[in-house]
């Protein structure tokens, strides 16, 4: 299996996996659920965790780039590619 074959079905079973999540069940939270919510998103841990999730995303698309292009990434586009993930995420 070629890299950016295991590159595709890592993506496939990321995909799969997060719209597979109960996204319905969070309109009947508990109350402590809202409470740490709250905890997080307003002690800044949230966009820290967005930011390093995006970080580790870049991984894989950034070796899949790279064999389509068969140069390595600049650190400039692989700037520009953790905001573009951090922003979509």
């Amino acid at each position: 299996m070629t890299r950016l074959r295991r590159v595709a079905v890592i993506a496939i079973l990321l995909i799969e996996t997060l719209s597979a999540l109960p996204v319905g069940a969070q309109d009947r939270s508990t109350p402590e659920a809202h409470e740490l919510a709250r905890l997080i998103l307003s002690s800044g841990l949230f966009d820290g965790v967005v930011a390093q999730s995006g970080g580790v995303a870049t991984g894989p698309l950034i070796i899949a780039i790279q064999d389509r292009l068969r140069r390595p990434l600049s650190a400039d586009e692989r700037s520009q590619l953790r905001n573009v993930v951090t922003q979509a995420a």
